[in-house]
């Protein structure tokens, strides 16, 4: 009986990690994107939650940096996640060779490899929704302030509207002057281009044809070049002398439009477990998974089509299954900075403005003032990347962001309407108020259901950066679990013939609409947590990181034929970790931490060490420890459990090939017996990438 027991908790775990590795909770992360700035780059990762930055390794300096954050939404991913590369347009000028992100032991973790040793700076976003890293190059490309800078983005968009909008033409000529007349900036090279255009349009043939002839001089080679130089041919195009002159000239190389970007990758993922030396295997799954993405860029305008997906092949499936194919990602997304409007339209992920997770449908944003924009969200609810486009759920929603105000605050107001099937789901109405200034940062949101009357989300983040070396943060989060809907009364229910009901549609065979509201109530619990944590450098090399939390559920009401479920209790949780890099070569990170628990039911603790170490160019490898010790007071249970696993990692160009082995030993003492377990746990891929 014991052994079945185990060996059916081992399937659920399985089965929870087969679902992770299938990309389930690989959705934290938005996009990675790397732009030029006046100071050298800045790489922009965008997460779909709020993460709050704890800290980063090495300080200043380096070619690899190491960043950690810490979920803020209690219901986040608290497991282990594989190594998730990011697909970013790491071209030759980009000065990044990859970007990975890894949750472990509480914390997640974003390396940053980059080509060359690079001074930067790490900084949260206001909404500490984006980690922001800017590169200072040696020689800066361009000589313009970041005031200046900020001017010249302001009378870009101010020339914009004067050329196209309005047809103001000479306006539209003393602005782009006006841009040319600042130090060198990343708009100068747009501002000569729309120059010409406007003497072009203006009539002034000659005017517009020595601008053509400044830019060709300037930017011999570019994506703009080919489309000034047939503007120019145009021009001249009358006379026979010129067209001589022509065919004298060598054309400039003609760059794509579009710039393509992407990986594939096929991984093979197998468990075993040995109870009382009878083995079993609980997992043998082989992912095959693709994410391209296709861009096209001005200083003007972004077009952006994403498609991410896979196939996955259990090997342990009896044919029963038909959820194989997933779609993370499919979407259109375009930006126009200048005239203040983005939209995105496919399947995406958000969690913010109402919005509670993945959707199938359209987001727009448009700016109505310099410090105010309005956004509308219509979609499809996507409880899984395993699922279609499911139209049983909808929803709308208006949004409101203004600021920043006196340099700090900001704020987000949101309303959003949701229905299941012929029954109310969900009416939200919410906001977010942000304050940020370089030592501290606040970010508080509120969702209140206007329609159940009760608060969904009270949340409150502050990062305190007390000096460049300590960061004190804290977090307290009351929130429904799961969020209050009435999909939440769907489970536990049956039919009489013992299927799962699966839509409220169906569930109003068998209740009221005013039963099926309570039994969403019912099955809606509260959860409670506060966390305090910190972190202090003693060297640019070496951090030291803490937290501790405290958290706890509410009972649930017996209702639906569905039993109660008790209370969980305060349970207390404490991690600590020392992070240093170059310990044992150039550019490790090692890392040695320490974990302690307690809860009704049981307490624990236990260490860890774990390093990522560069072999040399292309071989590298990861090699982890975990020791735990485990009590449970209810049943006088007593456990050692062991935890080794080493990666290694193989990558050359675009190519790269994984292998990771990892085992869990355990030892159990009852009062009067004992129980061994084994488990071995092995990943094998390979990934390339294409640009």
């Amino acid at each position: 009986m014991k052994k079945t027991i185990f060996r059916i908790c081992a399937v659920i775990l399985t089965t929870l990690i087969s679902s992770m590795v299938a990309a389930e909770d690989l959705d934290i992360i938005d996009e990675a994107l790397v732009k030029e700035t006046a100071e050298g780059y800045e790489i922009g990762i965008r997460f779909n939650e709020t993460m709050q930055l704890v800290g980063y390794t090495p300080e200043s300096r380096g070619s690899r940096l190491y960043v950690d954050v810490l979920h803020t939404n209690p219901s986040g991913s608290v497991n282990d996640v594989s190594k998730e590369l990011l697909n970013i347009d790491s071209g030759k000028e980009s000065p990044v060779k990859f970007i990975s992100y890894q949750e472990e032991n509480g914390y997640g973790r974003l390396e940053i490899v980059l080509k060359t040793v690079e001074e930067f700076t790490v900084v949260s976003s206001p909404d500490m929704r984006k980690i922001v890293i800017a590169l200072k190059s040696a020689e800066p490309k361009f000589s313009a302030t970041v005031e200046q800078e900020e001017l010249a983005k302001s009378l870009m968009k101010d020339a914009r509207r004067a050329l196209i909008d309005t047809r103001d033409f000479p306006a539209a000529l003393a602005l782009y002057q006006r841009v040319l007349g600042l130090p060198s900036n990343k708009y100068s090279q747009d501002a000569l281009e729309y120059l010409g255009l406007v003497r072009e349009r203006m009539g002034e043939r000659d005017e517009a044809i020595r601008v053509y002839d400044h830019y060709l001089s300037q930017y011999p080679e570019g994506p703009g070049t080919d489309r000034v130089n047939q503007r120019r041919v145009s021009l001249v195009s009358a006379t026979a002398a010129v067209q001589q002159k022509r065919r004298t000239v060598k054309p400039p190389v003609k760059k794509p439009d579009w710039e393509t970007y992407g990986s594939i990758s096929e991984y093979y993922y197998r468990n075993n477990y040995t109870v009382d030396g009878t083995t079993d295997v609980t997992a043998s799954l082989l992912m095959t998974d693709g994410d391209i993405v296709a861009r096209h860029r001005t200083t003007i305008s972004e077009t952006r089509l994403r498609v991410s997906g896979g196939y996955a092949h259990d090997f342990l499936d009896d044919g029963s299954s038909d959820r194989t194919t997933h779609i993370s990602s499919a979407y259109a997304e375009y930006k126009d900075e200048y005239r203040g409007i983005s939209g995105r339209l496919g399947r995406q992920s958000s969690r913010r403005d109402g919005v509670l997770s993945r959707f199938d449908g359209i987001r727009g944003e448009y700016e109505l003032a310099s410090k105010a924009q309005v956004a509308f969200v219509a979609g499809y609810p996507v409880s899984s990347s395993y699922d279609g486009v499911q139209t049983d759920r909808k929803f709308t929603g208006l949004s409101l962001n203004v600021g920043p105000y006196l340099d700090a605050w900001e704020f987000t107001f949101y309303g959003l309407n949701q229905t299941s099937g012929n029954l109310v789901d969900r009416q939200a109405v919410g906001g977010e108020i942000r304050y940020f200034r370089p030592e501290l940062s606040l970010v508080s949101l509120l969702d209140y259901d206007v329609f159940y009357g009760e608060m969904n989300i009270a949340t409150v983040l502050a990062t305190w950066n007390i000096s460049s070396d300590t960061t004190f943060n804290a977090t307290t989060d009351f929130r429904k679990l799961p969020i209050l809907t009435t999909q939440n009364a769907l489970q536990g229910q049956i039919t009489p013939d013992f299927k799962a009901i699966e839509t409220t549609d169906e569930l109003q065979k068998f209740f009221s609409d005013k039963e099926i509201y309570q039994l969403a109530r019912d099955r809606t619990l509260d959860s409670r947590s506060i966390t305090v944590g910190g972190s202090h450098a003693f060297t640019p090399m070496l951090r030291l990181s803490s937290d501790l939390s405290v958290f706890s559920i509410s009972s649930s009401t017996e209702s639906g034929g569905v039993a109660a479920q008790p209370s969980s209790g305060n349970q207390y949780f404490f991690n600590t970790q020392l992070t240093g890099t170059g310990l044992i070569g150039k550019d490790d990170i090692t890392h040695f931490g320490g974990r302690w628990s307690r809860t009704q039911s049981s307490s624990a603790w236990g260490f860890y060490a774990g390093s990522r170490y560069p072999l040399n160019e292309h071989w590298r490898i990861y090699p982890r420890m975990g020791v735990d010790h485990v009590r449970w007071t209810l049943i006088d249970k007593r456990q050692w459990r062991y935890t080794p696993k080493l990666r290694v990692e193989y990558r050359k160009s675009r190519f790269q090939a994984d292998f990771e082995l990892g085992s869990e030993w355990s030892n159990s003492q009852l009062a009067s017996d004992s129980e061994t377990t084994w488990g071995l746990f092995g990943v094998l891929g390979v990934r390339y990438e294409f640009r």
